[in-house]
């Protein structure tokens, strides 16, 4: 059986709502799964290899990829964001990565530099923690209705809570 959320730090520490985890093969898992298809949309971009959920609104055409989703598939997700469905803001494209030679290099203003492959990065210990992330233009469109700004039309959804898991650098 496969599990989409968690009992969290913030569900215990931080009083957030608890939600039950979400269990393959119900119908609430079908709002959490990942994207599964390349859109149509994408086929002539440089994002042409990357999945996408068909329900996402895009904001700016096909390329670069800013989209957020609709109001009702936002507020069924939840307390937490499924990946699919998280808004993005983007200004070129999505990095197509080598994981065996892709390296992370850590430097400037810190005491031992060090450059990190990525199976270097997932030995070391991780934390998971939930995240609310809010894009600057969010509600852009009412504002660009009083007087036109240099941005863009987002509505109302550019903000979305997932679980991020990474190593502490």
């Amino acid at each position: 059986m496969t599990v989409a959320a968690v009992d969290s730090f913030a569900h215990k520490e931080q009083n957030a709502p608890y939600e039950e985890p979400v269990v393959e093969g119900t119908e609430a898992w079908q709002q959490h799964v990942p994207a599964t298809q390349v859109d149509t949309k994408d086929a002539d971009t440089p994002d042409n290899w990357v999945k996408r959920d068909p329900r996402i609104l895009r904001l700016t055409g096909r390329h670069p990829l800013n989209c957020e989703a609709p109001m009702d598939v936002l507020m069924a997700q939840g307390f937490i964001t499924s990946p699919s469905v998280h808004y993005v803001r983007n200004h070129g494209a999505t990095p197509k990565l080598d994981w065996k030679t892709h390296r992370i290099e850590i430097n400037g203003l810190v005491e031992r530099p060090v450059t990190l492959s990525m199976d270097e990065l997932l030995e070391l210990p991780s934390v998971t923690l939930p995240i609310t992330l809010v894009c600057a233009g969010n509600r852009r469109k009412e504002e660009n209705m009083i007087k036109k700004s240099i941005g863009f039309n987002w509505g109302p959804c550019a903000v979305s809570t997932s679980y991020w898991t990474g190593v502490r650098l």
